[in-house]
């Protein structure tokens, strides 16, 4: 036998025993190899491959820059310069990763996986500009790049470009139509933007291919959707399983629960409930004394000497309309109702009021970190803070007057004032074992980490009430509270209260906001997309004995 025949045998066996994942065996091959042929590309690469792998960095990084410096041909460099980036990405060491990316692709430009990574990178780093700019060059270069579709829906999904975003992951689909995953993105979408029945079809869709995929029956569950006998049972021995992971025992848990409170079988709702709570309560770093000394640090900040002596950036014209108050209180509801009107864009939940206090905090000094930091700022700091609130929200409507509804938003109101003076704030407010029971039975997709233990649910509502009750102290007049039950029981009445305190007309469209073709992406999605109703109210009746721990912290606060 040769000895190029003999190496090729010890490269494909050390090939079977890598993808065996025996990488002990894999290795010494490997390097058996290199005894022989010191400079051969495949054994270093495999080497490198093997060494990411096993979190062996440094030692991945040495195998990659030989594989780079063996390599026989462009493709080879290109793949051993590319892999080099990815374990920088992995390293967290972005800026390096993007340098290797893009040294690659400027000598090899058709390199699409690259490019693909390039925009990983960007996407990471938060610049979705030249992410979107990749992810379209990746297409361009290979129209059956799938991963590339689905990255650039999810940036048109974050820009709520969501007709660009569905034509991309229909795109995504129409190449791997049996990818289920593609298909739950794909009813999200249509969700949000108001195709109930389309986002039905394609969760069942997605479950009809794979059975025992949990989110497509969550997900199903939160459009009213009533599993049959078949379903739950299926449902309960998923859960049962030992294979089954924590979060898809959450996601289970969350969906019987709904299931069997739609059968009215009550007991079992809220036994797979606590479970599902008590499951995701685990899962999260979440600190509610923490959270009390926040608030007591901002009564302490923000009190009558500092109000009354604050700077104020007076000459900001602007008027967002704020809808602050407690997730499930019935804000999306409101800003439904104010979005439906012709001079107002609904903004949803935006993120940039708590972006500019977290970019406050970049520091290590406690005193220049929110809310101390505040008493330093002029007007010109103001001003310069409002630009950036007002440019961040430019990047997904239009200009016009908006609603921004993030409903911890509430712990900035005498931030808001000083940036926008013109400011309305709405505060939503529903009965308080309503509100935290609809949190309980909420599986949010981020943040609201108080709301997975009853006990803390009670704590939190303590401490949201105290704030605002100061809020109102420091700022008679100016914010608007608004029942979530006074809305149901007099639907035109409180419209035109909410309207007039925002300086606009009535417009009819208000009364029928349930006709609105605005997308919604909150958990209230379903909710707002039907008449008035009230169903909602006191349905915690059902569950008054379970609630019991709740019920006794809240009645402390009455």
């Amino acid at each position: 036998m040769s000895r190029s025949s003999s190496i090729d045998q010890l490269i494909s066996k050390a090939a079977r025993l890598s993808q065996a994942q025996k990488y002990d065996k894999a290795k010494g091959l490997y390097k058996k190899v290199l005894k022989t042929v010191p400079n051969h590309f495949d054994a270093y690469f495999q080497l490198s491959l093997i060494a990411a792998h096993e979190k062996r960095f440094d030692q991945a990084i040495d195998y990659t820059k030989s594989a780079v410096r063996h390599a026989n041909n462009a493709t080879q460099k290109s793949m051993a310069c590319d892999n080099l980036g990815t374990i920088y990405f992995n390293l967290g060491a972005l800026d390096q990763a993007i340098e290797i990316y893009n040294q690659n692709i400027e000598e090899n430009p058709q390199f699409a996986e690259s490019i693909f990574n390039l925009g990983q990178c960007y996407r990471t780093k938060g610049n979705l500009t030249d992410a979107l700019t990749c992810y379209i060059a990746v297409i361009n270069l290979n129209p059956n790049y799938v991963s590339a579709y689905i990255f650039l829906g999810s940036i048109y999904i974050s820009q709520r470009k969501y007709a660009l975003a569905i034509n991309a992951l229909q795109a995504a689909h129409k190449l791997q139509p049996s990818n289920s995953g593609i298909l739950v993105e794909l009813g999200n979408l249509y969700r949000t933007t108001g195709e109930l029945e389309r986002a039905k079809s394609v969760f069942l869709q997605a479950l009809s291919q794979d059975p025992t995929m949990v989110i497509a029956r969550y997900n199903l569950m939160t459009l009213n959707h009533q599993p049959d006998n078949n379903d739950i049972s299926a449902m309960e021995s998923q859960l049962m399983a030992p294979s089954t992971s924590p979060i898809n025992r959450i996601y289970l848990g969350f969906t019987l629960a709904h299931a069997y409170d739609l059968r009215q079988e009550y007991n079992k709702s809220f036994l797979h409930l606590r479970d599902a709570n008590l499951q995701k309560r685990k899962s999260i770093d979440y600190d509610i004394t923490a959270e009390e000394n926040y608030i007591n640090e901002t009564i302490a900040t923000f009190n009558q000497a500092y109000v009354d002596t604050m700077a104020v950036n007076q000459q900001r014209q602007d008027a967002p309309i704020f809808i602050v108050g407690m997730p499930r209180s019935g804000s999306s509801l409101i800003e439904q109702i104010i979005a439906s009107h012709s001079s107002i864009q609904g903004g949803g939940e935006l993120y940039s009021l708590g972006n500019i206090v977290s970019n406050l905090n970049q520091t290590d000094n406690p005193t220049l970190r929110y809310p101390n930091s505040l008493a330093k700022l002029t007007a010109s700091d103001l001003s310069r803070l409002a630009d950036s609130y007002i440019d961040s929200v430019k990047e997904t409507l239009k200009p016009g007057r908006f609603t921004d509804k993030m409903p911890h938003n509430f712990l900035f109101i005498a931030f808001i004032f000083q940036l926008f003076p013109n400011a309305k704030v709405i505060h939503s407010q529903r009965d308080p074992i309503d509100t935290c029971f609809a949190c309980y039975r909420t599986l949010f997709s981020q943040g609201q980490n108080f709301s997975y233990s009853l006990e803390e649910l009670g704590r939190y509502h303590q401490l949201y009430c105290r704030l605002m009750n100061h809020w109102h102290q420091m700022f008679p007049g100016k914010i608007l509270d608004v029942s979530y039950e006074a809305v149901v029981q007099d639907q035109a009445g409180e419209t035109q209260r909410i309207l007039d305190y925002c300086n606009l007309e009535m417009e009819t469209d208000c009364l029928t906001f349930y006709k609105s073709k605005r997308s919604v992406a909150t958990a209230s999605a379903m909710q707002v997309r039907q008449p008035i109703y009230t169903h909602a109210i006191q349905r915690w009746r059902h569950y008054e004995k379970q609630l019991q721990p709740l019920l006794e912290i809240l009645s402390t606060s009455q």
